[in-house]
């Protein structure tokens, strides 16, 4: 059977081709960038069915992406407009997207943070399964990941490239890409990628072909690390993105290795383009990405309550990863006199067991508490006064994994 596989190129004026790959369009005011699949043989006329794994490889090897993940209601809204301008795709099909939940611990397939949700009125805690999604008339309808899916539609995405590439380095996906070949062992190789960037994660054929080929070309040879770990029996990227396909020589993983991932540039304990693990000591070249979006670092653990004077950035402890158990921070925001102190949170997530209030100056009772329950993004929350009080606290059941805050604060 002959697969046609159809997507849109919406020309209009925001979108600038060097912003994306080819195929995909950019969303408005600076989004990601985005492309419609639809599987469908005309002379049939009928769907060819997929699987989720199937077409995360098909979004990767046609641009770098994953299947689409969403960040505002604008690029939700974008995605409708390809859906309506994509043949045999419409809007009140489901468009598959790329994010899973396991009762209310939700994440996307490339590891970005859950920050913006629609689920629809019928989405709740299905504690134990896994749950893929799809995006119908706008709102995001739960379905099992499992199997063939035919007669629906599919959303890929990659970041936009909002940073320019140096010398050395090779525009790729949403990004500038770099071989490091003075040899670093696996966990300096991590904090070592230049500008911010990170050790790549790979999802496809393509793109597992064009590490390999560019990493010779500055001279590794040999092995290079990737930003792959084997940890305790089970594969992951360290960048939290979607774990297949995975490209391992005959005999690996293995547990007589270490935790750290290789691709290998020549014919050694395999073929060329495949992967082994190895022990983390080993000191050797490695393969980075930066794409502009590098996330602050904070301490991990709760300081001295910390007071703030001036107008900018404050994060969580330890984001954009979990504040350990048992734990209270605090902090003092204060803007001139005459002022009103406000605090807009450009990324909130959480799970239980953890709080976030605001206090107005020295009141004992808070004017707005948020703990599962997110605040609205980009709204400002105001003082009456010149001074906010934050308390964020974690109860002692257990470390509230994904809970992180990012916030911007100002005098009025």
């Amino acid at each position: 059977m002959r697969i046609v596989t159809l997507s849109f190129l919406l020309l209009i004026s925001f979108v600038h081709c060097d912003f994306c790959p080819n195929g995909y369009s950019q969303a408005p005011n600076g989004g990601d960038c985005f492309k419609i699949l639809v599987y469908y043989e005309p002379w049939i006329p009928a769907y060819y069915p997929k699987t989720f794994p199937e077409v995360e490889a098909d979004c990767n090897n046609a641009g770098g992406g994953l299947l689409a993940s969403v960040h505002s209601d604008e690029e939700n809204e974008f995605i409708r407009t390809l859906v309506r301008s994509t043949d045999h795709c419409q809007d009140y099909l489901n468009t598959n997207i790329g994010i899973r939940c396991v009762g209310m611990e939700c994440k996307w397939d490339d590891g970005t943070n859950v920050t913006y949700t629609n689920f629809d009125s019928f989405y709740g805690p299905k504690d134990g399964h896994t749950f893929c999604f799809g995006l119908s008339a706008g709102q995001w309808t739960s379905k099992s990941c499992e199997g063939k899916i035919d007669s629906e539609c599919w959303a890929c995405s990659v970041k936009a490239r909002t940073i320019e590439c140096m010398d050395g380095e090779s525009i790729y996906k949403g990004g500038c890409v770099s071989v490091q070949t003075s040899p670093l062992d696996g966990k300096s190789a991590r904090e070592a990628c230049p500008g911010g960037g990170k050790l790549v994660s790979i999802h496809g054929d393509n793109e597992n072909s064009f590490y390999t080929q560019w990493a010779s070309k500055p001279g590794a040879t040999g092995t290079t690390y990737i930003g792959g770990q084997y940890v305790n029996g089970k594969f992951s990227w360290m960048d939290g993105s979607y774990n297949s396909p995975v490209y391992w020589a005959n005999g690996f993983p293995s547990y007589a290795f270490g935790e750290c991932v290789q691709l290998l540039l020549a014919s050694e304990f395999g073929v060329k383009g495949q992967w082994t693990n190895i022990d983390c000591s080993d000191k050797q070249s490695y393969i980075c990405i930066r794409d502009g979006t590098g996330t602050p670092k904070a301490d991990p653990h709760c300081q001295p309550v910390q007071h703030f004077t001036e107008s900018g950035s404050i994060i969580s402890p330890n984001y954009p990863l979990s504040i350990p158990a048992q734990q209270t921070c605090e902090y003092v925001l204060e803007t001139k006199e005459g002022t009103c102190v406000s605090i807009t949170f450009q990324a909130f997530y959480c799970q239980s067991g953890a709080t976030l209030s605001l206090f107005d100056g020295p009141d004992t009772d808070p004017f707005a508490i948020f703990g599962a329950k997110s605040p609205r993004l980009n709204q400002p929350y105001t003082a009456t006064s010149n001074v906010i009080r934050m308390i964020f606290a974690t109860d002692g059941t257990s470390p509230p994994i994904g809970f992180g805050w990012e916030a911007e604060f100002t005098g009025k």
